[in-house]
């Protein structure tokens, strides 16, 4: 069997929500062979790693790392902090969000559902309401941003009514904003922060984070509900140890040392502040190609869903994109899958890839008028 060479190869650029483009240091450091999990060096890394997340979340919790997708971290909130027929509000904007309830009704909690409309952050006003009329709620649960959607959450101010009106703790997915946006969990008061390693972070899916409190661990002892693998007071001892007590991807959690170094250098507050320059481009890109934003205002960074033009389906615009310009970029998801492109732009991608993007698909949509 040939291997082809990189000159032979297709290179196509990904501007999906996750995974995303992994910068070359990363990528090296993924090759790199395999650290056993059960050595010193595993328990340096792991312990080194661990400091590095929280100068990312902007925390003094613990971080807990958990070899699992985005979703596994939101099924461990659900086990280690409630008990079932527990009462939490669920903040449903789209697809993601409402998977918090999802999972929650699933393990016999109690959900109560706020909803808001497609495209539009959620009214706080909604949120007192609701937290006034259940004094039992044990938890509010939300995403920062909505990826389906592009919509952003005012995370600081959901945090402040929660906490002004209720004992509930505050839950918030950050899987699509850590390292992309603003996120000061402790200075916000966020009791469980969770995120992954295929976004912000610039990895490969497989690995998940979980900021928890001081208070949220005193919960944790009290629950009462089934779990082994997501036993987060177990993962909680073993990680003070330097140790891990299962098989942990070792590659993944190498591969995050590195990307936190990357980002800390660059400095925090410059990353956020190309995400933020990014951001803007691609709205005047969209608006130069008469792309009409899904959000036009409480619009997250990294992520932008524009409505599909004329009279086609998203499905032709990403397939066109593929085939003939080695661009890939996201349909909608559930309803609006066919009305909605998803385009994002994490990671390894540059303001002249944003330039390619928008030719590509001004020569796409031409030929789809």
């Amino acid at each position: 069997m040939k291997i082809k060479t990189n000159q032979e190869k297709k290179v196509k650029r990904l501007f999906t929500p996750g995974p995303v483009q992994i910068p070359e240091i990363i990528q090296v450091a993924l090759n790199k062979p395999l650290i056993n999990h059960q050595t010193v060096e595993f328990s340096q890394l792991l312990m080194e790693t661990e400091e590095l997340l929280k100068d990312i979340f902007q925390t003094k919790n613990d971080i807990i790392m958990v070899p699992s997708s985005g979703t596994g971290a939101m099924e461990a909130c659900i086990t280690n902090f409630f008990s079932p027929g527990d009462e939490v509000i669920v903040l449903d904007m789209g697809e993601f969000s409402a998977r918090w309830g999802l999972i929650a009704q699933m393990f016999g909690l109690e959900v109560h559902w706020l909803n808001a409309p497609v495209g539009i952050a959620l009214d706080p006003a909604q949120l007192i309401k609701m937290l006034k009329s259940k004094p039992n709620v044990k938890g509010v649960l939300f995403v920062a941003a909505e990826t389906s959607t592009g919509v952003q959450n005012p995370v600081k101010l959901l945090a402040e009514l929660t906490k002004k009106h209720s004992n509930a703790l505050v839950l918030v997915d950050a899987i699509s904003t850590l390292a992309i946006s603003e996120l000061k969990t402790d200075d916000w008061g966020l009791d469980v922060v969770i995120a992954s390693s295929q976004k912000g972070l610039m990895l490969p899916p497989g690995l998940s984070f979980l900021s928890v409190s001081h208070r949220a661990w005193v919960i944790a002892l009290k629950t009462k509900m089934s779990r082994y693998y997501f036993d987060l007071i177990r993962l909680r001892e073993s990680l003070k140890r330097g140790e891990v007590p299962y098989t942990f991807p070792s590659n993944l959690v190498l591969g995050c040392n590195v990307s936190c170094k990357f980002i800390l250098e660059y400095t925090y507050k410059n990353w956020l502040t190309k995400y933020r320059h990014m951001t803007e481009i691609v709205h005047g890109f969209g608006q130069t190609l008469g792309l009409e934003r899904l959000v036009k205002v409480g619009y997250s960074q990294g992520i932008t869903v524009f409505k599909v033009p004329y009279k086609t389906t998203a499905s032709k615009i990403k397939d066109m994109l593929e085939k003939e310009h080695d661009i890939i970029i996201s349909t909608g998801i559930g309803m609006l899958k066919e009305n909605v492109i998803r385009v994002a732009y994490i990671g390894d991608l540059t303001y002249i890839d944003l330039n390619h993007l928008f030719y590509s698909l001004s020569l796409v949509l031409k030929k789809l008028k």
